[in-house]
């Protein structure tokens, strides 16, 4: 080795060169070596247990959310009719109809709108 290379370019160098000299033409023709499957078994049960807490924490938050949709649903439903109640009130103090009333009015006649008896254009 030539003491003024870096180690890890010579190391890509060698790798490169021995992959341009293999001489397989499928990739599952490479037999595996001798105990690699027992290796792999080892290493993969002396890593440390993985924690389940993103899991359950994830799992959790889709419950919260499903509960607080549910919570909103009910709370409009259960506060439509006072809205209406709210909004029927604010247009008869304006032009002393209701809202049915002007839309029977406005379904009746297409061609103008429904404006009370002492509002003119």
């Amino acid at each position: 080795m030539n003491p003024n290379t870096p180690p890890s370019s010579t190391a890509w160098t060698r790798l490169a060169e021995a992959a341009r000299r293999a001489q397989f033409d499928d990739v599952r023709d490479i037999p595996a070596p001798y105990g690699f499957a027992t290796r792999v078994a080892a290493r993969a049960l002396s890593l440390p247990p993985t924690s389940a807490g993103p899991f359950f924490v994830a799992k959790l938050t889709l419950r919260v959310l499903g509960v607080a949709c549910l919570l909103a649903i009910v709370s409009v439903t259960t506060n439509l009719g006072a809205i209406l109640c709210g909004i029927d009130e604010a247009a008869g103090d304006l032009g002393n109809t209701s809202i049915e009333a002007a839309e029977v009015e406005n379904s009746a006649d297409n061609s103008t709108p429904a404006l009370p008896s002492d509002q003119t254009i």
